[in-house]
This record gives C-alpha cells, structure tokens and sequence, in this order.
C-alpha cells in the first residue's frame, strides 16, 4: 500500500457579501484593501520567508510548523514544509546498539515530517491559485500551513473572504476505469414504514425511516461496467428502484488508497497515488527533486482539466539539499514594508 500521495485545492479570494466575483490574484492592490502585494504568490512567499527564520508552535493542537527550504520562479513557488507532532512520551531504541533509552522523546519534543508542496497561480485564469500538497499516511499539512497563509491576509479578511477547496474533476468515468478494484457501493434513501394492512394508504402510524443498502463485490476483479447503472435513475440495479435513493456512493480501491464519490453528482477530488518506483526515498520520505517532478505531472493533468496552460515539467529544486535564496523580486508599489514574524500572531 502507498503511503504517499499529492491533494490538490484551489485557492481563491472574494469581497466579502458577494457569492460570484472572485478577486484577480494577480493585481491584488487594485482591491483597495489595504494590500501591498502584487499578486498571490508573493503573499505565499512571504509566508514562506517568515517560517524559514521561525517555527510556529500550536500549543493547542500540539504541533509545530515551519518551512524547511522553497524555490520561486515566477508565478510558481515549490518547496518542503516540516509539520511537528508533540504531547507524546516515547522510548527510543537503538538497533545498532541493541539498547533502548527510556522516555527520549517527552511531552516537549515534536517529530517533524516533511511535506513537499507546489503552488501556482495560472497566467491564463488567475482567479484562483493551484495549491498541491504531500499527504503521508494519514497525516497532512494542510489545516496548520493555510492557517498561516491566511494570517498575513488581515487587510483581506476584513474585506474579503478567504476560500480554499479540493480540486475536482468530473471525469469520473477515468477515475473509475483506473481503479484498481470495487470495494463497495453505498445507497441510501427515505420512506415510510407502514402497519400490515395499511401498505397500500396513508395510516396514522406511518414513521419516516432511512433505509441503506451497502454491496461488496466477494472478488477483487474489476469490472467498471457493472457500475453503469449507477448513473442512471430510471433502471434497477441488483433488483433494487435506484429513483427511490438520492444518495449513492461508490468506493473503489487505487494503489492502495480508498476513493469514495457520489453517482448522482459525480465529481473525483483530483490526487496522485505515489508508488516507491515513482520517487526516490531518504529517510522513509521520498526526496524533495523527484517528488517535484511528479506534483508537475499532477499539475498540468490539472491544468488540462481547466483548460489552463502547463507548467514546467523541470524542477527548480536542487538534488544536493544545499539551497540558495536569492533576493526576491518585489514589485510592492509605493510601500515597501515586509512582512515580520509579529504579523501572524
């Protein structure tokens, strides 16, 4: 199973009150909120510059944030996160040594893991920007890094409204034909339970009750037609009236990982499974330059999806870990103030 994967969301900003237009990211001064900032990214980069020199401690949450190293290139800023859990007490042992040191690790030490991340905002459609994360395992970066994101967007928030959401797709029909199997389908519904004698009226005792049918394939073949029906209201499916349930959903099984999305409104949250032969890995984690590499991919799939242009497959990461950081280009108009560590408390 592949521990690995990459999310996709789309970040967008709005005036607040209103339900349509989403602000240009690329000419954010032309909001007249207070802004600084050109566009987006060098939002996104400063956040970055800021948590190169400070790890943000969340003591109610109980971790830690920060960023480790991140490249720009115009409208695109790719680079690696480490994400601190702590609270925990835990014994080390060594294998080497063959000796265990009991409670090394308090309730104070937070273990970091690195999150790679890409993010971009389109030339072509530059209401919302592409924002692609490393998940690992079960666990993610996406609560605490765009909480930070949006510390440094005050003037914004008091007169806009920050959102974020998964980047969809609605070929969902690929989505299934890719899958590796079906792992189950999920209908559920309303109706009436009625006594006995009163099916055919109206009684007075009727009650509303929910009803679920959950079928699980007995085998691992995968056959993406038997799903057909599924998309269609007005046959049965497996002897059962599809029209009578407003809720059917499918989860099916890819490198490993669950997928489960609905048949009557059917759009796939966009993500790519990593298998080890698609990365290399150094520590347990694949590696910054080919995970970069990947997220490309996903990228441009992305694009295609939205009719945007592509992206540089070339990563601008090295391979060495030794990363230089050049000055950045700040285009900030009349003022010129930074953004300090004090803006994100």
């Amino acid at each position: 199973m592949s521990s690995n994967k990459l999310v996709a969301y789309w970040i967008q900003l709005k005036e607040r009150g209103s339900d349509k237009k989403y602000w240009n990211l690329s000419e954010l001064r032309s909001q007249k909120v207070g802004l600084y900032y050109g566009s987006i990214v060098d939002v996104f980069e400063d956040v970055c510059r800021c948590y190169m020199d400070y790890t943000y401690v969340d003591e109610k949450n109980e971790e830690t944030f920060t960023v480790e190293f991140y490249e720009r290139s115009g409208n695109l800023i790719e680079g690696q996160f480490l994400k601190g859990d702590s609270g925990v007490i835990a014994n080390h042992f060594d294998k080497r040594k063959g000796s265990r040191e009991y409670e090394a690790r308090t309730t104070d030490i937070s273990e970091e893991i690195p999150f790679y991340f890409l993010f971009y905002l389109p030339n072509n459609n530059t209401d919302r920007a592409l924002l692609i994360l490393r998940e690992f395992e079960n666990k993610g970066v996406k609560r605490i890094a765009t909480d930070r994101f949006q510390k440094i967007l005050r003037g914004v928030t008091r007169a806009g409204i920050y959102e974020d959401s998964r980047a969809v797709t609605q070929d969902y029909w690929s989505a299934i034909q890719r899958a590796d199997r079906i792992k189950k389908i999920r209908l559920k519904g309303k109706s009436k339970l009625r006594s006995v004698d009163e099916v055919e009226g109206e009684s007075a005792n009727a009650q509303n009750i929910n009803r679920e049918y959950v079928l699980r394939p007995e085998t691992t073949s995968f056959l993406p037609e038997i799903l057909e029906p599924l998309f269609n209201k007005e046959i049965k499916y497996a002897g059962i009236e599809l029209d009578e349930f407003d809720d059917r959903k499918i989860t099916i099984e890819q490198g490993g990982s669950e997928l489960t999305f609905s048949a009557v409104n059917p759009r796939v949250d966009m993500r790519m499974i990593l298998n080890d032969t698609d990365v290399d890995i150094m520590g347990g984690h694949p590696t910054p330059e080919t995970i970069s590499v990947k997220a490309r991919e996903f990228a441009n799939y992305i694009l295609d999806e939205y009719d945007d242009l592509h992206i540089s497959e070339a990563t601008i990461l090295g391979d060495d870990y030794e990363y230089e950081y050049g000055e950045v280009d700040d285009s900030r108009g009349q003022d010129e103030r930074k953004t300090t560590i004090s803006d994100f408390q």
